[in-house]
């Protein structure tokens, strides 16, 4: 109950941070993708920095108990860094929320590692000293650390403004009842050192990945986020709905019959039994609790054969705020393939039916509103802002 607790704690911090950095009019990209930075220390070797980047790469490879660090000389499936919390757009500067797990003493370590001229926007001491009395961990700290240290040097890397940090569990969740301006305050008092830059430094742009089923959608995402902040008070990013993932979960549900047959007809496609890998899914993309509404953005990886099955089997009683018969064209031309674990097709149609259903399961809920981004080879669908905004607006007109 402590860590769910803690969990929902953190959430709702990094939300209103996000909002109030909006509010306030600061050019917000939350969990954002900036240009590909490389987590291989040899893509480093000849910058001015290289010497002090080693000398850390060297002292995590002793933690990295998983080996797979030092055998690729990378650390993530990508080889590049992981998302950042927040990229403040117009002034280039990644801010990052630090929940409880960032702070160790490995990660201590670390930072008293760093050269004194590196440009931080954070209290440097401060945060160091919530490092010293907590456990080196295991496995995915050296994951966590190295990439941590990649966002810090990123005024070096990058040429762009220094990372702020902001430790969320150090704050109160009273913040949800002050208004924006007094939410920024509230943590430039908690660490003075604290900065959030208005003036640009630097050229960041947009991410294009080589693989152009994977197209960087970060935009499209953020700017549907931006124009729900417009028009709702609250609106909330990785909103964690707790549906459970298991089918035996809504066996009391009235949507049960209908959950049943869907996860028969999944498994029966392609012989492939369906394994549930968590308890509760994931958290929903974008929640408006005002309206109860969630919206899903998808990305080409859920248009699969699956998904169409799925589809098909949908009941009447169920209704949906996108275009099934328009999800269902796109599944059966795209036919996205992910068979990394072998059942991971069955298994992603089926979560994504769960959040469909959310309606019947729990009344509270209107119609989900789904948005396809991707653009593939097969099938473009670049959705321009006027075409998001339409999508939006027929969806939340279905409620």
């Amino acid at each position: 109950m402590a860590n769910k607790e803690t969990t929902n704690h953190d959430w709702l911090i990094k939300n209103n941070i996000w909002i109030a950095l909006y509010r306030q009019g600061y050019d917000i990209r939350v969990e954002y993708k900036i240009p590909e930075i490389s987590t291989r220390i040899v893509d480093y070797e000849g910058k001015p920095y290289f010497k002090h980047l080693k000398r850390i790469y060297d002292f995590l490879l002793q933690y990295d108990n998983s080996k797979n660090f030092f055998k690729t000389g990378r650390i993530g499936n990508s080889g590049h860094l992981e998302d950042c919390d927040i990229f403040l757009g117009r002034s280039n500067q990644v801010v990052e929320l630090d929940e409880k797990q960032h702070f160790n003493s490995l990660r201590g370590e670390v930072l008293d590692m760093y050269p004194s001229d590196l440009p931080l926007a954070f209290n440097h001491k401060e945060y160091r000293g919530k490092c010293e009395k907590k456990a080196i961990g295991k496995r995915n700290n050296v994951v966590s650390i190295w990439n941590d240290v990649l966002r810090d040097f990123l005024p070096w890397i990058a040429g762009i403004n220094p990372t702020a940090r902001i430790d969320v569990t150090a704050i109160s969740t009273s913040v949800t009842d002050i208004p924006a301006r007094s939410v920024l305050d509230y943590i430039k008092a908690s660490d003075k050192e604290i900065e959030f830059y208005e003036e640009k430094k630097g050229e960041i742009s947009i991410l294009k990945y080589k693989d152009s089923l994977s197209r960087n959608v970060d935009e499209e995402k953020n700017f549907i986020y931006r124009y729900l902040l417009d028009h709702y008070e609250k609106v909330f990013w990785g909103y964690p709905s707790g549906l459970v993932a298991d089918l035996s979960g809504h066996a009391e549900k009235e949507a049960y019959p209908y959950l049943k047959k869907i996860y028969a007809a999944l498994g029966n496609h392609r012989g492939r039994k369906i394994k549930i890998g968590r308890k509760k899914l994931a958290n929903c993309d974008i929640y408006i609790p005002g309206e109860q509404i969630i919206v899903e953005l998808d990305e080409v990886r859920h248009f699969t054969e699956l998904r169409a099955v799925a589809l098909k089997n949908y009941p009447k009683e169920l209704t949906i705020a996108f275009d099934k018969e328009e999800y269902a064209d796109y599944c059966n031309r795209i036919k996205m393939k992910d068979d990394d674990p072998p059942y991971r097709d069955e298994q992603r149609a089926w979560y994504d039916t769960l959040r469909d259903f959310l309606p019947l399961i729990d009344s509270k809920y209107k119609p989900i509103i789904r948005m396809p981004l991707f653009e593939t080879k097969k099938t473009s669908l670049l959705l321009d802002k006027e075409a998001i905004i339409q999508r939006l607006e027929n969806g939340l007109r279905i409620q």
